[in-house]
């Protein structure tokens, strides 16, 4: 006679057969090692500029893709003060795509300033999600955590102006749980 108890030992039996299984596959063909740490921030960036609506500022960030394989990305906040503006997310929360190997910069739409405001003080937080260009693999993203300020001078010139760190370098972690490892490889 079968019982409540053997049919619920059965089924736990075989979930952990198909857990160990996928887990030993995916070491094997490489699937969690492709995706992890892949995407990476080269640069953030402030934009200086000028049209005909007058002098704008735009901040962002230089992706690149080192995975041998197509990841997707989500630039989920994106929360930049530039001056005596106040902090405003400009987050698109729109999936784009990268081929193995590309370059891709994404930036936040222009804040127009008054040419007497420089110097002017710039900040931004932002969180970039990355995973497989799969729908169906979504949910097995990670995360890009990072800030950066910078004091944006009178510019009479081409220059370039460096960025701060805030609070730390930027981290790359699994979303929503934690980093986990197996044999040493982040999954």
């Amino acid at each position: 006679m079968v019982t409540l108890s053997s049919l619920l030992s059965d089924a736990g039996s075989v979930a952990a057969i198909i857990a160990a299984t996928i887990l030993v596959l995916g070491v094997v063909f490489g699937w969690f090692r492709q995706v992890s740490h892949a995407l990476h921030v080269a640069d953030e960036t402030v934009k200086l500029g000028a049209d005909d609506l007058g002098v704008y500022v735009c901040l962002g960030v230089d992706l690149v893709n080192t995975a041998s394989i197509a990841l997707g990305y989500e630039v989920v906040r994106f929360d930049a003060t530039v001056g005596d503006h106040e902090s405003v997310d400009y987050a698109d929360r729109e999936r784009a795509h990268m081929a193995p190997q590309e370059r891709a910069d994404w930036n936040a739409k222009k804040l127009y300033v008054e040419p007497d405001e420089f110097p002017l003080f710039a900040q931004a937080r932002y969180e970039v999600q990355y995973g497989r260009k799969s729908p169906r693999l979504w949910w097995w993203r990670r995360a890009i955590r990072g800030g950066f300020e910078v004091e944006v001078p009178p510019v009479t010139s081409r220059s370039v102006v460096l960025a701060e760190p805030i609070d730390g370098p930027r981290t790359d972690t699994r979303v929503p749980l934690t980093s986990w490892s197996l044999l040493g490889w982040r999954i």
